[in-house]
């Protein structure tokens, strides 16, 4: 399994606190017409500043710093199904507990407002079961 090939799968909600959802309400879904990077309009103006100033400094401009989806981010979701590849890629050690899965909403937020999170979903979170997302080996 090469991580640097795994399927990516966009965020289609974007309410992830609600204990219950009208799916026939349309406000419920993420605006799928857009990159994730680009759903909030604070942050995407921010980065287009930024790579406004690479540029005044004669540097290779950029909007986004990341892909939306890397090996980093596929075990971001998978560190419970599969937490010795999470190892061989951090070298041996689990990433800092602050930057581990911790809740969709969560991450959700992140990807809304953090300038350097920009990642995309797996297909196990479309897949039964979804116990990936459990933490029973308690990481």
């Amino acid at each position: 399994n090469d991580l640097t090939q795994w399927p990516v799968m966009p965020w289609v909600l974007r309410d992830y606190r609600s204990e219950t959802l009208n799916l026939d309400d349309p406000a419920v879904y993420r605006d799928l017409a857009r990159p994730v990077g680009a759903l909030d309009e604070e942050r995407l103006a921010t980065l287009r500043e930024r790579m406004r100033q690479m540029k005044l400094a004669k540097m290779p401009p950029y909007l986004y710093g990341t892909h939306y989806s890397a090996p980093g981010y596929v075990l971001y979701w998978l560190i419970r199904a599969a937490p010795a590849h999470h190892l061989r890629l951090q070298s041996g050690r689990y990433d800092a507990p602050d930057r581990q899965f911790h809740s969709i909403a969560e991450s959700w937020e992140s990807v809304l407002t953090s300038s350097a999170d920009v990642k995309e979903l797996t297909p196990e979170f479309f897949t039964p079961p979804a116990d990936f997302l459990t933490n029973v080996r308690d990481l």
